[in-house]
């Protein structure tokens, strides 16, 4: 079992296996957390809501593996803090890869005291070998469990933030305020 493997199965159980077409969300066409835009991407050409529909468990597992934890280099985050990975793999869920990537480079700058104790990186939503860095030297300084536990409450902050934005710029989002909250800021 990978690292990875409960948060999927967590992701998949908190989406659900209901076909959603909900009109205020953004994504239209959904199923197990899935939309018609991601399905599109991850088979390479436009999918029709009939796809979404008919998408697999199995399928969607993979989606996310591939498309979620593998591409935006969060595996490698599992390496050093396996609770931040599944944090930042379960924003990605719901913010986007990149922002989860870019939330998580902005917490790993602010906690560096100027540089001091680890440079800081450039906030590109890639994690890559500068942002392992940062996680080492975080770890390096404070230890793991004070790094794991203070990145996943500035990562939440970030999210919640971003949520309370969302139904400010857009009274719809607010349909889906409470259950963001609830779901997904722990």
């Amino acid at each position: 079992m990978t690292a990875w493997q409960p948060v999927i199965d967590e992701i998949l159980l908190k989406e659900g296996e209901k076909y959603t077409n909900h009109p205020s969300d953004r994504g239209g066409p959904t199923k197990w957390g899935i939309t018609l835009a991601t399905l599109s991407a991850a088979r390479g050409r436009q999918c029709t809501a009939a796809d979404v529909q008919a998408l697999t468990r199995a399928e969607a597992y993979s989606i996310y593996e591939n498309l979620y934890v593998m591409k935006p280099g969060f595996a490698q985050v599992a390496q050093y803090l396996p609770e931040v990975a599944k944090e930042v793999i379960d924003t990605g869920v719901n913010c986007g890869q990149a922002r989860a990537a870019k939330w998580l480079q902005r917490a790993l700058n602010a906690f560096n005291r100027g540089g001091r104790d680890y440079v800081d990186i450039n906030v590109d939503g890639k994690v890559g070998p500068a942002t392992l860095q940062s996680i080492k030297g975080l770890i390096a300084k404070r230890g793991t469990a004070d790094a794991n536990y203070v990145l996943l409450r500035a990562l939440n902050a970030l999210q919640g933030v971003h949520y309370i934005m969302l139904g400010e710029a857009a009274q719809s989002q607010e349909d889906f305020m409470f259950g963001w909250f609830r779901n997904r800021v722990q």
